[in-house]
């Protein structure tokens, strides 16, 4: 990207393009008056015409990148925002339970994660495969593949730092919660830099899950992370988990999908009721992920209690497509977020304009995903101003 220079520049930019358009207006007016004698007028004209067409460019870019400059640069108003909820929640913690208590309870609660860890934490062999990524031991699920699909999946496993970074002005200090947390990409590093106390992961899909447990133990994170293999959405019971051959494609399907070998049965509950029996603290919850392939309404239905707790920021994907395959239109998780957020962060690599937006202006700012594009975003609650 061009570098960004400071106001002066642009002011001089300014200066130069108009002294340009006033030398061709008046060298067109010349040539319009019939001073065609003076050597190579034509010519001068031409060139003033290419001379201000590429200043013009240049102004163009430099305001597009002063665009999206403003749009990547981490905002402290953010901060400021959430400062008096985050001391009015640590305020009323009482002593943070340690790593052993914490996985106690995750044994005693999820069986899933009992069986796992029975069995030394490791994945199968088949479809999981280790890596040395970043100073991690890293397993990855990539499932039935050739050499070839594999060497490929391999050669693009990387731990998302950026991504990390970029949420990183409302996830710090606290608890996290990652639903659908995959292999553990971003609650890993999350919990390992030290931005949270703790980590507790939801993921549906079995291979999946085996990884993240796998990646948990083998790094050291026993009681930081807390893997439960389950999905999240509006109800408790059982739901049906459509498998694609890109693991981190799984989707929860309304519909029964009748015996196909890329659909199983997985356990799901509601986010609050989840919550409340893994006895998480509900105000040391301070960031929720949820990268859930379209199930991000039902999710929120099921989670009216830690949405009554404003000092939690959250963050999740905006896929119109896959929210229209859940049964949900953008509209209707636009309102809901509205009734209970007050500002918004488009995390898209080209979203324009300030990073902090007021959440009334999301279904604009977002209407350029029709065109089959999807977003993460970030909404966040902040004090009522005074009256």
């Amino acid at each position: 990207m061009r570098r960004l220079r400071p106001a002066r520049f642009d002011d001089d930019r300014a200066l130069q393009i108009g002294a340009l358009r006033e030398r061709l207006a008046a060298a067109e007016a010349e040539l319009e008056r019939g001073h065609t004698r003076e050597t190579g007028l034509r010519e001068r004209v031409e060139k003033l015409q290419r001379g201000l067409q590429k200043a013009e460019a240049t102004a163009s870019g430099r305001r597009e990148d002063a665009g999206r400059f403003r749009h990547r640069v981490l905002s402290p108003q953010v901060l400021r925002d959430l400062m008096p909820l985050r001391l009015t929640q640590l305020r009323s913690r009482a002593a943070a339970a340690d790593a052993s208590a914490r996985e106690s309870k995750l044994i005693e609660v999820s069986e899933r994660y009992r069986q796992q860890i029975a069995g030394g934490g490791s994945p199968p062999g088949e479809g999981a495969h280790r890596l040395e990524l970043e100073g991690f031991a890293w397993w990855v699920p990539v499932g039935p593949a050739d050499e070839t699909r594999l060497a490929r999946v391999l050669g693009k496993e990387s731990i998302p730092f950026r991504a990390v970074l970029h949420a990183r002005e409302v996830c710090m200090g606290g608890v996290m919660l990652d639903l659908g947390a995959h292999d553990g990409s971003t609650s890993i590093p999350r919990v390992a830099l030290g931005d949270v106390e703790a980590c507790y992961c939801a993921e549906p899909d079995p291979l999946n899950y085996a990884c993240l447990v796998a990646n948990t133990v083998d790094n050291g994170l026993r009681g930081f992370v807390l893997p439960d293999r389950l999905a999240i959405g509006d109800s408790n019971g059982t739901a049906r988990l459509k498998r694609t051959t890109a693991t981190r494609g799984h989707q929860v399907t309304t519909g029964e999908g009748g015996e196909r070998p890329d659909v199983i049965d997985v356990p799901i509950r509601t986010l609050d009721s989840w919550v409340e029996g893994l006895a998480i603290d509900e105000n040391a919850i301070s960031f929720v992920k949820a990268d859930i392939q379209g199930f991000e309404l039902h999710m929120l239905r099921g989670a009216s209690r830690l949405l009554a707790r404003r000092h939690i920021a959250w963050q999740m994907e905006i896929d119109p497509a896959l929210l229209a395959e859940a049964g949900s239109a953008p509209g209707d998780l636009f309102d809901m977020l509205a009734r209970h957020f007050m500002y918004f962060i488009d995390l898209h690599p080209t979203a324009r304009g300030v990073r902090r937006r007021p959440i009334v202006e999301l279904p604009d700012a977002l209407a350029y995903l029709d065109g089959g594009q999807s977003t993460d975003i970030i909404v966040y609650a902040a004090e009522q101003p005074s009256a």
